[in-house]
């Protein structure tokens, strides 16, 4: 797979999150696959070099005399597809990453485009901001994620952000961002037993970033706290602070990256994040990293990794409300080991290769033409339907002991006939725990809809993770009570099955944990007939009270029927 890369923001600029992601993400991606990345160089300084990361730095050329922001975006965009154009005859990239909104234009009209969201609209919080040249990258980015073929996010709060304001149909998909957790000291050993540091990283901009409330907080504590507890506190980041704001119980403002980063870190016992819009929030991620007890806001990007009470303490956004858990968390910070504890260890699973992996997959069905099988696997309604399945805990699990009763006395019977001899199976199911059938059935995979992968990567019925005829059985329960679109849904079991496919139909009343309910059990049979390109033999017996069984067997494609370009 051959993988262009675009990105606006230098891998150099280490402060940069978008720099950042490009440095560490390429960087793992190119164990994977074949990876071309171009830089668009807007600054009026002289453009960096290509280096390691870096193979093309494109810098748009003015042949037109435009005056409107229009004109001229439009300029800029048809400069660099010029120059991009032989890179891309010679490439011939499977996959076009654009990894903001001003990369995207360019691509337009390309069918392959991949494109992921950071930040703007995140960070357009009110009308104050948009002016003239900020409206036109709004509409960019409603372009980018109208027309890209898939569109990433790195959290539930961003992913929300979006659509709110986007009007029209789009394909998100939440994925998980790496860093590298090791690159902070994170032994608590290592903190200074004789004062306490409380830290602030981040911007000094309080739209999003709250940053003064943070000092108001501080300063409604006073003086007297501060010597009292021996507490010491610490400002870092970039921007300027106005003169007004009374900083006297601050050391001096700093900005820091790269080693003296990690060191303020790793002297630092509490970090308080009190954002009011937040993408993904990595401050808090390092924080975490670095042992630090985290005092953060939620309802935001962080909701990703933390867990209030076990990895980190919850903060409201008015500074009173602040001041006084910064005033427990200095007083009883012995008594928080064991969240500062928890939150190293929960920070070490978001790796760089897991979010490569992630993205891998989503590349791997762009890079094979499944964009039939995208649009209807991947929408909005996905994640409208999956938090009302999250808040029906009771019936969730109901279901699951429903579909576990079912499989396994199912599973016992076909293993005692000697029916899986030397089959390879797969199990598909919504609500039952796949560790379950893993650990039982060793020999039979399993993957459930619901639930995200090790990878964090969500499966879909309307398209699955296998190539054509992939398994000789596949037992599929509760499968298209759940889906989107039921046709693609039962066109992919009989793709990846070679043999049979079991399919349990639900037999007991409509209720609101289904998307699909089969009310006339033979015309169901008859659409399958009639609408599936491939031919079967069928039967169908009552298998309990609460399933039929369906039972598709000798499968094969129909003549002149021409099967989905398929998942390698």
């Amino acid at each position: 797979m051959k993988v262009l890369f675009v990105t606006s923001e230098h891998p150099k600029r280490t402060w940069g999150g978008l720099g950042t992601f490009t440095r560490e993400f390429t960087k793992v991606l190119r164990k994977y696959c074949s990876v071309v990345v171009v830089y668009f160089h807007f600054d009026c300084d002289e453009p960096p070099l290509p280096d390691s990361t870096v193979d093309y730095v494109l810098v748009p050329e003015k042949k037109f005399k435009a005056f409107a922001p229009e004109a001229k975006i439009l300029e800029t965009a048809a400069s660099l597809r010029s120059q991009l154009q032989p890179i891309m005859n010679i490439f011939n990239p499977d996959v076009i990453h654009c990894n903001d909104r001003q990369t995207y234009l360019p691509f337009r009209f390309d069918k392959n485009v991949f494109y992921s969201s950071h930040l703007l609209f995140c960070d357009l919080i009110s009308m104050q901001g948009l002016d003239d040249l900020y409206f036109q990258e709004l509409k960019i980015e409603k372009s980018a994620l109208t027309n890209s073929c898939l569109s990433a996010f790195y959290s539930e709060f961003a992913y929300k952000r979006a659509t709110k304001i986007i009007a029209g149909k789009f394909n998100p998909v939440i994925l998980p961002l790496g860093f590298n957790p090791e690159k902070f000291k994170n032994s608590l050993e290592q903190k200074e037993k004789t004062k306490i540091n409380v830290g602030y990283f981040g911007r000094f901009e309080n739209l999003q970033k709250g940053f003064l409330e943070f000092i108001n907080a501080v300063n409604l504590l006073g003086k007297n706290f501060k010597e009292e507890n021996n507490v010491e506190y610490f400002l870092y980041g970039r921007g300027s602070i106005s003169k007004h704001v009374d900083l006297s119980l601050f050391n001096e403002p700093k900005f820091l990256e790269g080693e003296e980063l990690y060191t303020a870190y790793s002297k630092m016992d509490i970090v308080v994040m009190p954002s009011k819009y937040e993408p993904f929030g990595l401050t808090g991620l390092e924080a975490m990293a670095s042992g630090c007890l985290l005092l953060v806001t939620t309802g935001l990007g962080m909701d990703t990794y933390i867990q209030c009470g076990k990895n980190c303490l919850e903060i409201p956004h008015d500074y009173e409300g602040i001041s006084k858990i910064l005033e427990d968390a200095i007083i009883n910070l012995e008594n928080y080991k064991s969240v500062r504890e928890c939150a190293i260890e929960s920070v070490k699973k978001l790796t760089w290769d897991k979010c490569v992996r992630a993205h891998f997959y989503f590349y791997s069905l762009i890079s094979q033409k499944r964009f039939i099988n995208i649009n209807l696997a991947y929408r909005p309604e996905l994640y409208n339907f999956l938090a009302t399945i999250n808040s029906h805990k009771d019936k969730k699990n109901e279901q699951s002991k429903k579909e576990y009763e079912c499989l396994n006395k199912f599973m016992n019977k076909m293993i005692n006939e000697n029916s899986f001899d030397k089959k390879r199976s797969l199990v598909v199911t919504n609500f039952l725990d796949k560790s379950k059938i893993i650990d039982k059935y060793l020999w039979c995979d399993c993957i459930n809809l619901l639930e995200k992968s090790e990878n964090e990567i969500l499966y879909r019925s309307e398209c699955l993770p296998f190539v054509e005829k992939f398994y000789d059985y596949v037992i599929a329960i509760n499968y298209f009570e759940t889906c989107l679109d039921i046709e693609s849904s039962i066109q992919e079991l009989f793709r990846i099955a070679k043999e049979k496919i079991y399919i349990f139909i639900n037999k007991n009343i409509e209720n609101n944990l289904q998307t699909y309910f089969v009310t006339d059990v033979e015309e169901f049979v008859e659409n399958i007939k009639n609408n599936l390109k491939y031919e079967f033999d069928f039967c169908m017996k009552t298998e309990n009270q609460n399933f039929n069984l369906f039972c598709f067997e000798n499968i094969k494609q129909k003549e002149n029927s021409i099967t989905n370009v398929l998942l390698s």
